[in-house]
């Protein structure tokens, strides 16, 4: 009977050569390097994420968008369809350039034959457009023609982006490749 106890004899050194060390078992943090930083894999996922980049010396930080949306009124400057033809359409209104004005999560677009409104959210690059909503009021056939326009063009999801400058202008790119870029103006009370 000596067979089963050299099987366990055996199997227990197995066992202890494939087991680490105690000694080899730490449960302390990696050692800092140079600058004090910890190691990236005891930080966890900030480890994988970079530091903000500072503004270049004698610049500004660029704006939030989404403050900078706020702080202008947004006037329709241009409105191009894909094949680079005007939307004319979009021009219909002897009451001045369509204008966009961004607050609390929603826009309104005035100047049209009536004022529409509808919620937008924003992220890095782009902005999604709620359906536009406003009142039934009839209108002569140029500016019914526009707030149709405005309707079509500022729905759903649009690449966008912010041109720095005096005017700042914002550039709105929908799926279809059409065009809107639009001249922002200081908002009254907004210090923009």
């Amino acid at each position: 009977m000596k067979f089963p106890s050299i099987l366990a004899a055996s199997l227990a050194c197995a066992l202890a050569a494939c087991s680490p060390a105690p000694d080899a078992v730490s449960t302390q943090a990696p050692p800092p390097d140079d600058a004090g930083n910890l190691a990236a894999e005891s930080r966890g996922h900030a480890a994988n994420v970079p530091d903000a980049a500072p503004s270049p010396p004698g610049r500004d930080p660029a704006p939030d968008l989404s403050t900078l949306l706020a702080a202008h009124s947004w006037r329709l400057e241009s409105a191009t369809a894909r094949d680079g033809t005007a939307v004319a359409a979009l021009g219909g209104s002897p009451d001045g350039p369509l204008q966009l004005d961004f607050v609390d999560g929603q826009v309104r677009a005035t100047n049209a034959c009536n004022a529409l409104s509808g919620a937008f959210t924003l992220d890095d690059a782009a902005i999604a457009f709620e359906p536009l909503v406003g009142t039934e009021r009839a209108c002569s056939g140029p500016l019914m023609a526009m707030e149709r326009e405005v309707r079509i063009r500022l729905s759903g999801r649009h690449a966008l982006e912010h041109v720095p400058g005096q005017p700042p202008r914002l550039r709105l790119v929908d799926g279809r490749g059409d065009v809107l870029v639009f001249t922002g103006a200081p908002r009254a009370g907004s210090g923009g």
